[in-house]
């Protein structure tokens, strides 16, 4: 699989996303932008809805992009969801997350804000 990261846009083998959400299968899906946007006034809140969509198909690990300045956040209820099932937990500025994911070997899952 092949990430490219820039301001504003990620591109997954060719595909070009907003706010990718990468599930252990390979298959990459967008973020619902705008209900999250809807739901919490920002864009820049990751909660439980969207850890179990990555964690219905058990990934070892969770890689979660902030953005490029480290605005995005996970809830504490997602957190809490994520440590319950066992699964490490990796939280980093876009840019070293999206390294960090490509070098995994383990089933993984992540996702990636791909603004502030």
């Amino acid at each position: 699989m092949k990430i490219e990261v820039e301001f504003g846009k990620i591109k997954v083998d060719g595909k070009e996303f907003h706010d990718p959400i990468i599930l252990p299968s390979g298959k990459t899906i967008e973020r619902e932008y705008e209900k999250i946007k809807e739901k919490y006034g920002t864009s820049h809140v990751i909660d439980e809805e969207e850890i179990e969509i990555l964690i219905k198909e058990k990934p070892e690990i969770i890689v979660i992009g902030t953005g490029f300045d480290g605005m995005a956040k996970l809830t504490e209820a997602a957190k809490k969801k994520i440590s319950e099932k066992g699964i490490k937990l990796i939280e980093e500025k876009t840019p070293d997350a999206i390294e960090t994911f490509s070098s995994l070997k383990n089933k993984k899952a992540g996702i990636f804000h791909s603004t502030c």
